[in-house]
């Protein structure tokens, strides 16, 4: 009996190291640490992509990711903002030569494969003399995005707006 509850315990503790390695869960489990970037730039075209069907159904709608010229790494990148319903809501709209200030994060990925993932996008336009900023906030300042139905003060509820 004593040597039944000893093999329990060693089980069990090695059981809880295993688990203890594989680190938390969740959609960014598997990249480096976060690198914000922040500049001013031009956007090169408008993308927009069907997420991987093995994903969380809630994120199976059409993402818009612009393609811009990252001029921290001085390369052509394509930044994922959000899905395309939540633009519209937002009546935020982006075309290719737009002048922005863009504020994203850069996340390596285990397939070596740079993401990155804008927070907030400052359209600037030009209109004679007068300059006007629209302001697009992605999310919050822990990456949360803001469309995610759980955000706190999120008026997004997909397809619909709730008040």
């Amino acid at each position: 009996m004593k040597k039944l509850f000893i093999l329990c315990l060693i089980v069990i503790f090695s059981m809880s190291l295993v688990y203890a390695q594989r680190g938390p869960k969740g959609p960014h489990s598997n990249v480096t640490p976060k690198i914000m970037q922040e500049f001013q730039t031009k956007v090169l075209a408008v993308e927009y992509s069907m997420p991987e069907a093995n994903t969380n159904s809630s994120l199976l709608k059409p993402k818009v990711k612009i393609r811009i010229l990252n001029k921290t790494e001085n390369k052509e990148v394509s930044v994922i903002l959000a899905p395309q319903d939540y633009l519209m809501m937002k009546n935020f709209t982006l075309k290719q030569g737009d002048k922005i200030k863009i504020k994203l994060e850069k996340m390596v990925n285990v397939r070596g494969e740079a993401m990155y993932f804008a927070y907030v996008v400052n359209k600037i336009i030009v209109k004679g003399n007068n300059k006007e900023i629209k302001t697009l906030k992605l999310r919050d300042e822990s990456g949360k995005p803001l469309w995610i139905k759980n955000t706190e003060n999120s008026e997004y509820r997909g397809h619909r707006i709730e008040k």
